[in-house]
């Protein structure tokens, strides 16, 4: 069969008229309809639908929309007494979500006793991620060693009158010419003592977004429940952000020390640790005396907060 031959990974549309009738009930196949299809009873060739769909892992796209039956029945017959929704449409059920909408178009005139079947559908194109340039980057500052200094300025001279000689003897074209001359200021690089070094260099502009995407992702996945401080029935805030300072809200002690332990938990899988000296506890309408410990060190007390009128 051809659809056994798509790959399971792609998406599968079938459609066409059909001829078949499934009508609202589901039960027994919740996973390939839903109850949103026309008002009818199921006859052989809808059975043999959706056993179809239910094999092949497809979804009847004509049944999981609420609309109104006029934008549901496909055909009608010559005398426009009988209506059915005969023409189907399938979707891969990998892919249901990306499906938005099926309905029929009632007003196009196609000359024919079905209606247009309409289907919405919305994919996410993946990127295509580049290839690395391969650009080489140097430790530049080791230059101003004076021993070092004068090491290339030697290996640059010897080299750029070997390259002179060459391209004295033989007519080179000028991206020829280029590639030598960018060799001959790389290749003496390759000795360990001008080895790149790694690590956030102050200045840099990509180190402070990596850092907050980094913190994003960890307050994240250590909150991940709610456990702050409860606005409405559904709306919770559990932390305020600020370039790299964070602020931990909570109703209950005992929810504040299983946030900072997650935080420090999830932290300490990206490489971040919490300042325990510069963390301090605020709290209001209590008296109580138990605090809260990180990194085995109980946080000291805020008596008021002071801020500059920006929150």
């Amino acid at each position: 069969m051809v659809l056994e031959e798509v790959p399971c990974r792609d998406g599968k549309i079938v459609r066409g008229d059909m001829n078949a009738k499934v009508g609202m009930d589901n039960t027994g196949r919740e996973e390939v309809m839903g109850n949103h299809g026309a008002r009818a009873v199921m006859n052989e060739n809808g059975e043999r639908w959706a056993n179809f769909c239910q094999a092949n892992e497809l979804v009847i796209g004509g049944t999981l929309f609420p609309h109104k039956d006029c934008h549901k029945r496909t055909w009608r017959s010559p005398d426009g007494v009988i209506v059915n929704q005969i023409d189907q449409l399938a979707f891969s059920r990998r892919w249901r979500s990306s499906l938005q909408d099926v309905h029929v178009l009632r007003g196009e005139d196609v000359g024919s006793d079905h209606h247009l079947l309409m289907a919405k559908v919305r994919l996410k194109i993946s990127k295509v991620r580049k290839a690395e340039s391969g650009r080489v980057r140097f430790e530049v500052s080791k230059l101003k060693d004076l021993e070092v200094g004068n090491a290339f300025k030697l290996a640059l001279h010897n080299r750029s009158e070997g390259l002179q000689q060459l391209m004295g003897k033989e007519e080179m074209l000028v991206d020829d010419e280029w590639r030598l001359i960018e060799q001959g200021g790389t290749q003496w690089t390759e000795d360990p003592i001008t080895e790149y070094e790694d690590g956030v260099r102050k200045g840099c502009l990509i180190s402070p977004l990596l850092f907050l995407v980094g913190l994003d992702l960890v307050t994240r996945k250590a909150f991940d429940r709610m456990r702050g401080i409860q606005w409405t029935f559904i709306t919770c805030t559990d932390d305020l952000d600020f370039a790299d300072d964070l602020t931990l809200l909570s109703h209950r002690i005992q929810d504040m020390r299983q946030k900072t332990r997650a935080l420090e938990i999830q932290g300490a899988k990206v490489g971040l640790k919490i300042n325990a000296i510069r963390t301090k506890l605020m709290r209001i309408g209590t008296k109580r005396g138990d605090g809260v410990s990180i990194a085995g060190g109980r946080l000291r007390k805020w008596v008021s907060l002071h801020t500059s009128g920006a929150l």
